[in-house]
């Protein structure tokens, strides 16, 4: 029997809504619809309108946030926004889960087709074991994948908020720099898109050039020099943060890459200098070295993730 699920993945610029279809355990994203997060007042309001910009009988809605998930309830990190699956429950009178925005997009590893995995270190095959994923875009999310024998189970972290050890002269200067603007130098406000423009307006010494990461993506391209040091000390960075999540995780199976940022950065850039960081721990090199890098480019991760999630819950007796 075909089924259509409402599946969002919710972030602090835009909201991502897709019909989900269910059939036989196999899943279709069957249309597809895009809304502004801000110019809505709440995760209600959102799913009210992308529910009448797609008519469908929907069974369940499932919502990947950004921000931690706890007893059903979401405070939303970088939105005013608080909400509970019974909210949406109650507005919509169909029942609803909320997930880690980075634990749905660990659920929707398993979906990707062959072409929109891009592997940093083709060398490495990997062992049977754990995965985590890392997604830099608005902050950075991240999400430990545990292998339980016969299948990858997701769980999320709030890693993007742990404090970024600084390792040479412009590290120092670029954390207290943070510290200054946001009270922490987390790895969120550095693997990030105000991350990247940390970066230039420190290396270039110009506080008020580039509102955006892309904008120092393209003057990067363009050759201009101090963007082409900041991406390319972004992706050493990382590299870093990448290695820590992997050793603590000890995700032998691979590391995944996600997120909006680093798809649309120079993949020749991105295979020359992420992997290379990532294996610069001299305790642990042995170990990293065997560990797989991939990059996903996909629009549909979080939304095939959360309908997987739905479809793994009702596997397993859950609502």
């Amino acid at each position: 029997m075909r089924q259509h699920l409402l599946c969002a993945d919710i972030g602090a610029t835009h909201a991502r809504f897709a019909v989900v279809a269910v059939c036989a355990d196999r899943l279709e994203v069957v249309q597809r619809l895009k809304l502004s997060s801000a110019a809505h007042a709440s995760v209600a309001d959102l799913v009210a309108a992308a529910r009448r910009g797609l008519p469908f009988a929907f069974t369940a809605i499932a919502l990947a946030l950004p921000g931690p998930v706890t007893d059903g309830c979401c405070r939303v990190t970088l939105l005013p926004w608080q909400v509970c699956e019974a909210e949406i429950e109650q507005a919509s009178g169909l029942p609803c889960r909320l997930l880690n925005d980075l634990e749905a997009q660990g659920w929707g590893i398993a979906e990707l087709d062959r072409d929109q995995l891009l592997a940093l270190t083709p060398q490495r095959p990997g062992r049977p074991g754990n995965r985590c994923i890392l997604a830099p875009g608005s902050d950075l999310g991240e999400a430990i994948i545990y292998w339980d024998g016969q299948r990858h189970r997701p769980f999320p972290t709030e890693g993007g908020h742990c404090d970024f050890a600084p390792s040479d002269g412009l590290e120092w200067r670029l954390a207290e720099l943070l510290r200054e603007q946001y009270g922490q130098a987390r790895w969120g406000d550095l693997l990030s898109g105000r991350g990247i423009v940390s970066l230039y307006r420190l290396l270039s010494n110009d506080s008020s050039c580039c509102k955006s990461g892309e904008d120092v993506a393209e003057l990067a391209v363009q050759g201009e020099a101090a963007a082409q040091q900041a991406i390319e000390r972004f992706l050493r960075l990382l590299g870093r943060e990448a290695a820590n999540l992997a050793l603590t995780s000890m995700a032998l199976n691979g590391v995944y890459i996600a997120g909006g940022i680093v798809p649309a950065l120079p993949r020749s850039w991105l295979m020359r200098l992420t992997p290379a960081s990532f294996d610069n721990k001299p305790s642990m090199g042995h170990l990293l070295g065997d560990i797989p890098l991939y990059l996903i480019d996909s629009d549909n991760l979080g939304i095939l993730g959360c309908a997987r999630f739905l479809c793994a819950g009702s596997q397993n007796g859950e609502k």
